[in-house]
């Protein structure tokens, strides 16, 4: 039904082909619960997600160098967004991870100021890129889930480890310094999802529908 209706649509005049990948996530490994009251597994309360993201980019390196990763709760807003975020990535230096900070109304926590949100574009075809997901992002993310915080997703891992109090370990500060470089922020793409953001979004809706 999905390939019926990217050919229905005319998406083949954007995108190649559409190509599935399945994971084999099921029960503890697939979990999204936003009840944090509950009890879950040693993976935390975000699982699913967090497996997902892991796993679909050790999946598209064989696409290409670069895959941007939309995520279900995100739309886009203009006509021709893909055509000027290609253009954004071929004129740009090589950088592992191109999205944006949060840029909303809300207060964050210090850890996750400068968190690049997970709705970006990820270098899948770089090999140091999958090296540092695979011995750094990856193992810390499991890691504060089980020790820290079962609540935790993917995207704000990298911002704990390299937040200014775990900088003052020598070993992490040379990880930073050594790619630093690599994670860019973009004001192409705009991260504006708390709450906060999402209530006066729908209040605009909301008039907009009311004046038209």
């Amino acid at each position: 039904e999905i390939k019926q209706a990217f050919l229905a649509t005319g998406m083949q005049r954007f995108f190649r082909c559409v190509a599935f990948e399945y994971l084999s996530l099921e029960g503890v490994t697939d979990a999204y619960v936003r009840d944090y009251t509950r009890t879950v597994g040693e993976e935390g309360y975000k699982s699913g997600p967090n497996n997902q993201f892991f796993g679909s980019l050790k999946r598209m390196s064989q696409y290409g160098r670069y895959a941007f990763l939309m995520e279900v709760d995100c739309v886009p807003l203009r006509r021709g967004w893909l055509s000027r975020l290609q253009q954004i990535i071929s004129s740009s230096e090589d950088f592992w991870i191109l999205g944006s900070a949060y840029r909303g109304g809300e207060t964050l926590a210090p850890t996750n100021t400068h968190h690049i949100n997970g709705n970006a574009v990820y270098a899948v075809g770089d090999l140091g890129f999958q090296q540092f997901v695979a011995e750094f992002w990856e193992p810390h993310t499991w890691r504060l889930i089980r020790e820290n915080d079962k609540r935790l997703a993917y995207d704000c891992i990298l911002g704990i480890m390299f937040s200014e109090s775990n900088l003052q370990t020598p070993e992490l500060l040379k990880i930073w310094k050594d790619t630093a470089h690599l994670f860019r922020y973009s004001d192409y793409i705009q991260n504006i999802s708390a709450a906060r953001d999402l209530a006066e979004t729908d209040a605009a809706a909301d008039q907009q529908r009311a004046v038209g």
